[in-house]
């Protein structure tokens, strides 16, 4: 299994993953939590649900 993570905080408490996006124009949160972003050029890209990928880095994690 593999992940692309962003960002990983490891403290003595335990692990934090943090997603995060950059983008520029409007974006709306669809009904299942994927996001669309329409850019400058009115082209509109669907990102996945940031959570999923979060639940998805964190069995990583926990495989590893």
């Amino acid at each position: 299994m593999v992940a692309q993570i962003d960002h990983m905080i490891i403290t003595r408490f335990g692990i934090e993953l943090l997603e995060s996006k950059s983008s520029k124009g409007q974006m709306t949160i669809n009904k299942d939590g994927s996001i669309s972003l329409k850019n400058r050029n009115r082209a509109t890209v669907t990102l996945p649900n940031p959570l999923e990928q979060s639940v998805r880095h964190a069995k990583v994690i926990r495989a590893f």
